[in-house]
C-alpha cells in the first residue's frame, strides 16, 4: 500500500474551504438553516478521498445533519438521494 502521511494546517484548509464555498453558496447555506430554526445544534461529517490510486481527482465531502437525528433516519435518507450503484 502506497500511503503518504500528509498534514494540512487547520487555517490552510479553512482557507481552502472559503475558496471553494463561494459566497453564493455561504447565503444559500445560511438560508438553510433558517429553514430549520427550531435546530440549534449540527453535526458534521466529513470523506476525504486524497491520494487514492484509483480516483481520479482529490476530494472531500461534508455533510450536516441535525444533531438529535436518528442514525436509521440519516442512512435511509442518505439511501434515498445517493446515486444508485456507489
Amino acid at each position: 500500500m502506497n500511503s503518504t502521511l500528509q498534514t494540512i494546517h487547520p487555517d490552510v484548509l479553512v482557507d481552502h474551504l472559503m475558496l471553494t464555498f463561494s459566497q453564493c453558496a455561504i447565503g444559500e447555506f445560511r438560508k438553510f438553516l433558517a429553514m430549520h430554526p427550531m435546530i440549534t445544534k449540527w453535526m458534521i461529517a466529513s470523506d476525504f478521498g486524497i491520494n487514492e490510486p484509483q480516483a481520479t481527482h482529490d476530494a472531500y465531502a461534508f455533510t450536516f445533519f441535525p444533531q438529535n437525528a436518528e442514525i436509521e433516519d440519516i442512512k435511509s435518507f442518505d439511501c434515498k438521494i445517493a446515486p444508485q450503484g456507489l
